[in-house]
């Protein structure tokens, strides 16, 4: 039974009840406070006077016939009010991950199987290969070289094209190269 009620509650209003406790309730009036206030006045009036007039029902009918139009009169005003329930809440992003790969001359040595450090770096950090794709499943991978000047890296595969949106994301990386 409960499980219904929250489901429900989720329906009606979106979120589930456990939120609204952690919720602010704030008045976005459609016009003036004061002048709705003066409204609800100005009707509970009128229907006390037009339910006074009236003959030929009993004073307990009265009673209840002007409780129930004031009451519907005050619950349309009220929603005039606006009521609002300011709920704050975490929104999930993906952290930047930033992979510097050294493009300095020393890079272009040929000591690591025959080939040099920049072919196996290349092999290592490209778009798709095993460790990239692990690291971009959990984080949004931007790839820069440095030698001098630290530059975003072109992407080696037509996915990296596509995700590449660098120039809006280039941040400025101090870098330190050891040169041999």
């Amino acid at each position: 039974m409960e499980a219904a009620l929250e489901s429900a509650f989720t329906f009606l209003f979106k979120y589930p009840p456990r939120l609204f406790g952690r919720g602010e309730l704030v008045l976005a009036p459609v016009v003036p406070i004061w002048l709705i206030v003066l409204a609800i006045l100005g009707s509970i009036a009128l229907v006390t006077v037009a339910y006074r007039q009236l003959r030929g029902i009993s004073r307990v009918d009265r009673i209840v016939l002007g409780t129930t139009r004031a009451l519907a009169l005050a619950l349309i005003l009220a929603c005039l009010v606006r009521p609002t329930e300011v709920l704050s809440s975490a929104v999930a992003q993906r952290n930047v991950l930033a992979i510097v790969l050294d493009d300095s001359r020393s890079m272009r040595v040929s000591d690591v199987d025959g080939k040099s450090r920049t072919q196996a770096m290349r092999r290592e950090f490209s778009d798709t290969s095993a460790l990239v794709r692990r690291l971009a499943a959990r984080y949004n991978v931007r790839t820069f070289r440095f030698a001098a000047e630290p530059t975003p890296a072109p992407p080696t595969t037509l996915i990296g094209v596509a995700a590449l949106d660098a120039p809006d994301h280039l941040v400025e990386i101090e870098a330190t190269a050891v040169l041999d």
